[in-house]
């Protein structure tokens, strides 16, 4: 039998107990309410080792299969329970008597990537510019960059309530709502941006998340400064 994999190694050390192997790949399982869990060593559908996890989940009333995929190389028990318990999390809803490894990995979900991604979106710098001065801003935008040199940049920096932008020495100023920032957004050609010639009825979304400022349907090249402001 193969050795085991960090990942089942972690899980032994949770509290799961040795089982047969699977196809020659060793396993570990572990018996939650209603769903005898085992976890083996495998390979997904893309010839990447993985640990499988299935199980039946019968609570009498509700039958379900259980079929998961998670990291072959959690070596910490924080990181292991983490992703067990975001593979598990419909299915663990079900179930009244929780172990402590469920715990342990309800409270560090920020360890499973994809959890730690959408927090990171859902706070990413954003800002919504009502529809009047959405318009207005329209209007002044494209005075302010219209002889503006292309290697010239824009900074884009948010209070809580005032939006400003800067190009060179000049700055624009209007109200919008969303959480204060705590840096800039900057692009580095001021010159080739352009503002959304359609405005909707709830304004104008602006924000900022993986080197792209987005305003309304507009996307542009950009870079977050942390902590500072224009300056």
């Amino acid at each position: 039998m193969s050795a085991l994999s960090p990942t089942l190694q972690t899980l032994l050390c949770l509290g799961f107990k040795p089982e047969e192997p699977q196809y020659g790949m060793p396993c570990v399982s572990y018996d939650l309410p209603h769903l005898p869990l085992t976890c083996c060593d495998g390979v997904s559908r893309h010839f990447q080792e993985v640990v499988l996890v299935s199980g039946v989940f019968n609570n009498g009333r509700t039958l379900s299969g259980i079929s998961h995929e998670i990291p072959p190389n959690l070596e910490t028990e924080e990181s292991a329970a983490a992703w067990l318990a975001y593979a598990l999390k419909s299915t663990l809803k079900q179930i009244s008597s929780e172990p402590e490894w469920v715990t342990l990995g309800r409270a560090n979900q920020m360890l499973v990537p994809m959890v730690a991604e959408q927090v990171a979106y859902q706070q990413r710098p954003f800002c919504l510019i009502d529809a009047d001065f959405a318009r207005i801003l329209r209007k002044r935008f494209d005075t302010l960059i219209v002889d503006v040199p292309d290697a010239v940049p824009l900074s884009v920096c948010f209070d809580g309530s005032l939006l400003r932008i800067a190009v060179a020495e000049d700055r624009l100023e209007v109200p919008a709502s969303g959480s204060p920032w705590n840096g800039r957004i900057e692009v580095a050609e001021a010159a080739r941006l352009e503002f959304p010639k359609r405005i909707s009825d709830t304004g104008v979304d602006l924000d900022y998340w993986q080197d792209r400022m987005r305003l309304g349907n507009r996307v542009f090249p950009a870079t977050w400064i942390e902590g500072a402001d224009h300056g």
